[in-house]
Order: structure tokens, then C-alpha cells, then sequence
């Protein structure tokens, strides 16, 4: 997948034609996936390449993922191009016209245009699907995906980031069309865990996506490309640590290695308990049993997803 940053003071030179779609793309949710769907089969019918145009923004707060996840679901969903645009102040203040006539048409050269049915754009988000109609020229073709709703409820990057904070993460996952994840470097802990036959790994959680509720999950880890079950704590592990840092703290099933240093993913399936300080280790161990009996039979629901 080709990325290229468009930046207000870069003159872009495109000679290729795209079906693009636009939007934040903040967890590539089921609703993006419809735009995506259509954009890829406007490209194929059409002998263009495909293509996202997104917009990266100085602070990545309160994501649902960093931008570089979603990157590599992006990738993975088989867009030829992704154009990031710089997110700046002189940006947020072109109007919806300049977005189109430098952005969409000269820079993109986009032969097919495909949004969201509530996709707004240009200073004060003024710009909507109708000024994308109106201001097109005839450079490009719009297509308006409707909202796509899951149990009744309208999929958007801000319901998913509530369930998250809840710690709901059934519907989280329902919602993404995939287990939510959080990867990073194994650090090195204090490897208490090992005093009570069940060795975890900590993987610091990136500060600016929004948290998810701490507590007890069931979990599968991606080590290279091999999965494992697993079980997660999300939080500052009050029981052994002294910092107010956040992580993720697992422990794999049926698997003894070193992997400190080691890159991995840890996917989230279930939510088995509330994080709490217990008074000693043995009533740690002893809650993690049944954690874990817990944690399989919800491992075994979700083996409908792909990985």
C-alpha cells in the first residue's frame, strides 16, 4: 500500500486516477468497511486504483487506535493508496470549494468520490454531500453510503469509543467487525508472576487511545503466526505495582519462551472481571483459576472471528 502526506506546502504530482473514499477512518469500523467495499469495487470496474483519504491530526487523542493501526487494517482491506492530509489550522480553514478543486480533483485526480452519509468537510464543517455533489464539475461520480446499523444501533467511531470505556467489549467487537487489539514491545516486569506458576508479559497501552476499562479479559495473543489463548488484565496491576502507568498484563496458555523485547498483538474476546488489589499472592493465584475457566468458555464463543 502506497501512503502519501499531503501537506499545504507539498505540491503533490499524480498522474493516476482513483476512486476515493474519505472519512477519519479512526478503527475502520463495519461503516467504513461498506465505504471501502464500494470504493474497491468502483476501482476494479473501472481499471483505477483505490484509494482512502484521511486526515492526520497533531494529537492523536481518544483514539480508537493510532493512526499507524489503522494503516495496517487499511492495508489488510486491500487499498492500493492511502492519502493522509496534514491536519493543520491553515487546513481546518480552506472551504469546502478548495478542498474539492485542490484536494479532490487536482491533487487525487478522483474519478469516484465515496463518503458517508453524514461526512462533513471544510471550514466550520461546512461542506456536506450535498456541496460534494454540487461542486464536482463533473470531475468525479458520488456515492453516498447510508448509515449501516448492527442490533438497531448506527455504527460510529464514537459508540465503539463509549462501549470501550465500559468495557463492553462484545459489542466493541461487533461493532469494529474484529476483536479489538492493542500491540506493542514486551517489557521486562518484575516477574512476580512467576512465583505463582503463572508468568505474565507487559506490554505498555498507547497513551492516546482511549482506555479501555480496566479489569480482567479473556484474550488470544499473535506471536509471529501462531495464535495463542490467553488472559489479560487491563490497568496499573495493583496488586504488584507501584506506578500509575497503564498496561496490559497477560498471561499465555500452554506456552513457555522468553519474549521480552518481542513484537505482538493481544486481542480482546470477553470481559470476565473488574480490576481489584487482592491482600497476598496466593488470593491472586486463586482468582486467576477461576479467571481462567472463565476466560475458555468465552474463548470458545469467539472463534467465528479471523485474526
Amino acid at each position: 500500500m502506497n501512503i502519501i502526506l499531503i501537506d499545504s506546502n507539498i505540491e503533490i504530482k499524480n498522474n493516476d486516477k482513483y476512486a476515493v473514499c474519505l472519512g477519519m477512518f479512526d478503527g475502520v469500523h463495519k461503516g467504513h468497511r461498506e465505504l471501502i467495499l464500494e470504493t474497491k469495487r468502483l476501482a476494479k470496474k473501472n481499471n483505477i486504483k483505490s484509494s482512502v483519504l484521511t486526515f492526520l491530526t497533531p494529537t492523536e487523542k481518544n483514539k480508537i487506535y493510532p493512526f499507524e493501526e489503522n494503516l495496517k487494517i487499511l492495508e489488510n482491506l486491500g487499498i492500493d493508496t492511502v492519502f493522509a492530509v496534514n491536519f493543520t489550522d491553515e487546513f481546518k480553514n480552506y472551504s469546502p470549494k478548495h478542498f474539492i478543486d485542490k484536494y479532490l480533483i487536482e491533487y487525487i485526480k478522483a474519478s469516484f468520490v465515496v463518503c458517508g452519509y453524514n461526512f462533513k468537510f471544510g471550514k466550520d464543517r461546512m461542506g456536506d454531500i450535498n456541496t460534494l455533489k454540487n461542486e464536482s464539475m463533473g470531475a468525479y461520480s458520488l456515492t453516498v453510503i447510508p448509515e449501516v446499523k448492527v442490533n438497531e444501533e448506527t455504527v460510529s467511531s464514537t459508540l465503539i469509543k463509549e462501549y470501550i470505556k465500559q468495557g463492553a467489549i462484545d459489542k466493541v467487537n461487533l461493532l469494529l467487525g474484529e476483536p479489538y487489539r492493542v500491540s506493542g514491545v514486551v517489557l521486562e516486569g518484575k516477574k512476580l508472576g512467576r512465583q505463582i506458576n503463572f508468568p505474565t508479559i507487559n506490554m505498555p497501552v498507547e497513551k492516546y487511545v482511549t482506555l479501555l476499562k480496566p479489569g480482567v479479559y479473556s484474550s488470544k495473543v499473535l506471536l509471529g503466526d501462531k495464535m495463542y489463548n490467553s488472559i489479560s488484565n487491563i490497568g496499573t496491576s495493583p496488586t504488584v505495582s507501584k506506578k500509575n502507568e497503564v498496561i496490559a498484563e497477560t498471561y499465555i496458555m500452554d506456552f513457555t519462551g522468553d519474549l521480552y523485547n518481542k513484537y505482538m498483538k493481544v486481542y480482546f474476546l470477553g470481559f470476565i472481571r473488574d480490576e481489584k488489589k487482592f491482600e497476598n499472592l496466593e488470593e491472586l493465584k486463586n482468582t486467576i483459576k477461576l479467571n481462567l475457566d472463565t476466560a475458555k468458555k468465552q474463548l470458545k464463543e469467539s472463534e467465528l472471528y479471523e485474526y
